[in-house]
């Protein structure tokens, strides 16, 4: 019914369709009636990367990330010599894993191995009551999310600009408690504060076997 359907839809996807090649600017996503709506051209070049990769890599601009910008501070934390991997530490705002999971959901948790369990129990109740109750102490009592990608660009400050390929392999329950807590208890998430470990693996034919480890 309708009015189930009002108290559940959390979001819209479009999808633009073409054969061609399309070269011009992303419709820019807007709000209706207090809806989030996400459109995504799917051309020629989308669809033969999806049909090699079984998925699309999740890329992100954190410069201008639905029309903000993210300053996610960053540092180097592996040996220049490693050629398996690059490993980073950041810290993320809860607000920018918000807006993250509220565009690309499911999706950011394709590589957990935990994804298909659902963020219920005494761990989910604990993670929401610290964001309503005690959202200065958010970052020593969380634990923190790990997460990897096959590219990450930093900019002059050491923060991180652009990443490809992101996937949250630890930390889903976390991601999805603040979204939750933010969007159904309308809870201000803009203090809370998460560490991320990053691994960027660059070498596409040891990717899936040092995500799977």
């Amino acid at each position: 019914t309708y009015d189930e359907l009002k108290s559940n839809l959390v979001r819209v996807n479009a999808f633009i369709l073409t054969n061609g090649e399309y070269k011009g600017n992303l419709p820019q996503n807007t709000e209706i009636n207090g809806v989030q709506v996400f459109y995504q051209v799917f051309d020629i070049n989308k669809l033969y990367l999806l049909s090699e990769n079984s998925r699309l890599p999740i890329e992100i601009d954190f410069n201008d990330f639905g029309g903000e910008r993210f300053v996610i501070p960053c540092m180097p934390a592996s040996n220049t010599n490693n050629d398996s991997y690059k490993a980073y530490l950041a810290i993320m705002s809860g607000k920018c894993l918000y807006k993250l999971y509220e565009q690309y959901g499911a999706r950011l948790l394709e590589q957990n191995v935990r994804s298909f369990l659902q963020f219920t129990g005494k761990i989910n109740k604990g993670i929401r009551d610290t964001i309503k109750n005690e959202p200065h102490m958010f970052f020593a009592f969380n634990n923190g999310i790990a997460a990897t990608a096959d590219h990450i660009e930093l900019d002059e400050n050491n923060q991180i600009s652009k990443i490809r390929n992101l996937q949250i392999v630890n930390g889903g329950q976390t991601t999805a408690s603040i979204y939750t807590t933010a969007k159904k208890d309308k809870v201000d998430v803009s203090d809370i504060y998460v560490q991320v470990k990053f691994s960027v693996i660059e070498n596409h034919d040891k990717y899936s076997d040092i995500v799977s480890q």
